[in-house]
């Protein structure tokens, strides 16, 4: 035990990719992010984005504004008056705004929205304990614990000037991912995210290294309507009752309203807790219809990508990365976006098998990842 005492996590810099014309960072939120060459993938050391100081992390759920090119990221730091440092960076990635809160206490916050002229989080009632984590006694999962009796606090800040607009308590829950945010016609926020009525999900997670699962945590597709003046919780409902995570929107409707929601299900049958998210999935908002891609038993999709189409707006692909544990291969599956259910158009086997993973982007090539 004494060996681990004083020693901070390891940066695994393995939960998500940002794509921009010079580089490819690999993304982890508890520290600055790792550059990688973009022909190469070899790995050049941390980048500060231009500002950037030792102690601020930059989280891996980077928004960008298409039509801007801005993008919008926050990193948390900790200690005795814990900090969400907000971040607007150009399409290159330089960060060229800073802002900064101090938070009421150290939770965890993995995700946030972009919604028309507004950033909005969403922090749930967990205590971090931070001093195991600082004396390396305990992981970063194991320090979380779910404060039942405690509230959301909702934080919406302005994406110009990077200030607090409003923040308000709500009920408790739990939440790793936002779909999408707008702005609707009577001037509230629209957020959409996968809501856990509790943190479960994290026992959840610890079991998946094993093979067995067997806690039960259920996440669900929530639609919240909030006052940005306030911050008031004005109505809060579910959109898709069965189990789903990783919800996404098109690039290109980020921030505003979107018809459609691309994300993981299990297939019906399923007991919930006892296996991995099995299907693709997309939600119409308009007809509140599902249609789902099932790569058949035994077959695991991962998040799906969704990639517009440059020749016009209304048409795209689904990208997904198939682990078949019968054969133990892997695949690349291209669905179009508006027949899911269908069989995909492209399938690209592997040369090697790519394991069960977090988040990705997709980005053309003759662009250099540009946007």
């Amino acid at each position: 035990l004494w060996k681990r005492w004083g020693k901070l996590p390891k940066h695994s810099a393995n939960t998500s990719v940002l794509a921009l014309p010079d580089k490819l960072l690999a993304l982890w939120e508890g520290d600055r992010p790792y550059r990688l060459d973009l022909e190469t993938l070899d790995t050049e050391g941390k980048d500060d984005l231009s500002q950037l100081q030792p102690g601020m992390p930059y989280s891996a759920h980077p928004k960008v504004d298409a039509q801007t090119g801005e993008i919008f990221n926050f990193g948390t730091i900790l200690g005795a008056k814990p900090k969400l440092c907000l971040y607007k960076s150009d399409r290159t990635g330089k960060i060229i705004q800073m802002g900064e809160h101090v938070l009421k206490s150290v939770s965890i916050i993995h995700d946030f929205v972009l919604a028309g002229p507004y950033l909005i989080f969403f922090i749930p009632p967990i205590k971090l304990k931070v001093f195991p984590i600082l004396l390396g006694t305990q992981c970063f999962s194991d320090a979380l614990e779910w404060q039942p009796n405690g509230a959301t606090q909702i934080l919406i800040f302005d994406r110009q000037t990077l200030s607090l607009v409003s923040q308000q308590e709500a009920p408790p829950w739990f939440q790793w991912h936002f779909s999408n945010g707008f702005m609707d016609e009577q001037g509230n926020l629209a957020i959409d995210f996968a809501r856990y009525e509790d943190f479960q999900t994290n026992r959840f997670l610890k079991e998946v290294p094993s093979g067995k699962t067997q806690t039960k945590a259920l996440s669900q597709l929530w639609r919240s309507h909030l006052n940005p003046k306030t911050g008031e919780l004005i109505d809060h409902y579910p959109l898709i009752e069965q189990h789903s995570e990783f919800p996404i929107v098109s690039p290109l409707e980020v921030g505003k309203p979107a018809r459609y929601t691309y994300l993981s299900m299990h297939r019906p049958g399923t007991p919930l807790g006892e296996d991995l998210l099995n299907v693709i999935a997309r939600w119409d908002n308009e007809t509140e219809t599902l249609e789902m891609g099932d790569p058949g038993l035994g077959s695991y999709p991962t998040e799906p990508l969704y990639v517009p189409n440059p020749e016009t707006e209304e048409k795209g692909w689904v990208l997904t990365v198939i682990y078949h544990s019968s054969s133990h291969t892997s695949e690349v599956w291209i669905y179009d976006a508006h027949y899911l259910s269908d069989s995909p158009v492209c399938r690209l086997e592997l040369p090697s098998v790519i394991p069960i993973g977090f988040h990705g982007t997709f980005a053309n090539e003759h662009k250099k990842l540009g946007f």
